[in-house]
């Protein structure tokens, strides 16, 4: 299993962290695949959630992608690390189609989720394998607050 990793994760981008209780913050990381992704075993770290927020809002979308689903969630491990042990679970989105689709998240489940004292690399896995190309593309957009 191979980790990939973006700009969010290899802190060459950070999403808002302006911590104002109750204000909305939204960050939205987004992957194009111009090298294949040939594993449905590999993992995406494709974002940074920060710590001490709330998540609110969740949007998966996809593009050129096939028919192929895609688990999004928090990483084990930290943020960066290509540690073929890492594991991403499915608290966002658990086997939602990315077939040129957008989809929302159920605020329920997002609300439920616990505010964590550290940073966590988000995580999409993806149910089969995605040959390169520049009109394949993968975006989460994520809307948080501060209690």
């Amino acid at each position: 299993m191979t980790i990939h990793l973006t700009d969010y994760s290899l802190f060459k981008k950070q999403p808002s962290t302006y911590p104002i209780a109750h204000m909305l913050q939204r960050a939205a990381f987004s992957h194009t695949f111009t090298t294949a992704f040939t594993a449905a075993s590999d993992i995406l770290e494709i974002g940074v959630f920060p710590a001490r927020a709330k998540a609110c809002r969740a949007t998966l979308i996809g593009e050129g992608l096939g028919a192929i689903t895609a688990d999004v969630g928090f990483m084990t491990g930290d943020i960066g690390s290509k540690d073929a042990g890492r594991t991403s679970d499915d608290v966002l989105f658990d086997g939602v189609s990315v077939n040129d689709e957008e989809t929302e998240a159920n605020v329920l489940t997002l609300m439920a989720i616990e505010a964590a004292e550290t940073d966590r690399a988000v995580g999409v896995k993806f149910s089969g394998d995605i040959a390169a190309g520049a009109s394949k593309k993968v975006h989460v957009v994520l809307e948080y607050f501060y209690d």
